[in-house]
């Protein structure tokens, strides 16, 4: 059975072009499928489970990607799939998708940047003629990154946004100008990844008990992009992305140690870091927001576990430890 859905895909591949519509844009070209039958799969889409049945009033397509990956090697592949604005569509997702984060069946995690609902993005149930194995392929298209691409797709989340087909209630909320309320779903486990060869910072400073820290102090530690969702004391929910160092990795590279840590704001304005917030990963010294750097050169202290405003600080200037 799996062969002969190889030969119906590569028949399909080859023939499509003369036999079925063909849509460009911005360099992608969509060709539609047709006779073609997805194996089965379940992937998750902010908490909806979606499977082939969900998908099967919609076109399949073709799209052929050129991507590099970290080391310059050059990958040209065709996937087959379904266009990811069309499993949005499924899981009943409207508004904004320009950011998510992708989690495959062995527990990889990483975060996606772009429009889902671009043309050229799939989830696509075959590369190159072969089927998947334990799951669809996340296939962006629309990147020349080899990284952007993820195999075995179990899950996608967007940030404060939860399907209506998930069922139960969200726990949390942000209050309306209307005096109703927004439902808002908190990610459960932020997710750092890797950007160690794909960020380079911008000029930053800031002391540790006194002795300035700039960028080449720090060359070799790895560099981590979080994304998190925090609400500030007026029940505000925002998201947000901070890139930097592991604050412990900090310490250690500079040879510091203590069980009192203090950040002092340019403002004069201090807080201690509590000693569970120290010992996460996920608390960094964070040298960009959202892409941006602090002002001044300064830096944020990111405790990304954390979903709350009030312990994070900006405009940090110096780390004292004792």
């Amino acid at each position: 059975m799996k062969k002969l859905l190889s030969l119906i895909l590569a028949f399909a591949m080859v023939f499509c072009f003369a036999a079925c519509g063909k849509k460009e844009e911005g360099g992608i070209k969509l060709t539609e499928v047709k006779d073609v039958t997805s194996p089965a799969f379940t992937v998750k889409i902010c908490g909806a489970k979606i499977t082939e049945k969900d998908m099967a009033s919609y076109s399949m397509y073709s799209v052929t990607s050129d991507s590099v990956n970290s080391t310059g090697t050059k990958h040209n592949n065709v996937y087959v799939g379904y266009k990811f604005a069309d499993v949005l569509t499924a899981a009943q997702i409207t508004g904004d998708a320009s950011s998510a984060t992708i989690v495959c069946t062995d527990g990889y995690q990483m975060t996606f940047e772009g429009d889902l609902k671009a043309d050229g993005v799939l989830l696509a149930i075959s590369k190159d003629g072969e089927m998947f194995k334990n799951g669809p392929w996340f296939a962006p298209c629309t990147s020349s990154t080899t990284g952007d691409f993820a195999q075995d797709l179990s899950k996608v989340e967007i940030g404060g946004i939860s399907s209506p087909l998930a069922g139960g209630s969200k726990d949390k909320t942000e209050a309306g100008k209307d005096g109703g309320s927004e439902t808002i779903a908190f990610p459960q486990d932020p997710v750092a990844e890797d950007k160690t060869d794909k960020i380079k910072f911008a000029d930053f400073s800031f002391k540790v008990n006194g002795k300035e820290v700039k960028n080449a102090d720090l060359e070799g530690l790895k560099i981590y992009r979080i994304t998190v969702t925090t609400k500030n004391s007026k029940d505000v929910v925002s998201q947000n992305k901070y890139s930097g160092y592991v604050l412990k990795d900090v310490l250690a590279k500079l040879g510091v140690s203590g069980s009192k840590v203090t950040v002092v704001a340019a403002d004069g304005y201090k807080s201690e870091v509590a000693k569970e917030m120290l010992e996460n990963d996920l608390t960094i010294i964070a040298i960009e927001k959202d892409k941006e750097t602090g002002k001044g050169g300064t830096v944020w202290l990111a405790p990304c576990a954390e979903n709350t405003t009030g312990k994070y600080a900006k405009d940090v200037v110096e780390i004292v430890v004792e």
